[in-house]
């Protein structure tokens, strides 16, 4: 999940470049509270 929130890249070219499922991937990010923000491509941490 650090990797989404430092680097700002998409969840799928992180899970391509780690040879993980995308989709466990975003699980994993929803679930620890990171999400990428639609308007500037960032990760940022989810409201509670």
């Amino acid at each position: 999940m650090r990797i989404v929130k430092e680097t700002g890249k998409p969840v799928a070219h992180i899970a391509r470049d780690l040879g993980i499922n995308k989709y466990a991937l975003h699980d994993w990010v929803r679930w620890t509270g990171t999400r990428r923000s639609r308007s500037d491509g960032t990760a940022t941490e989810a409201a509670s």
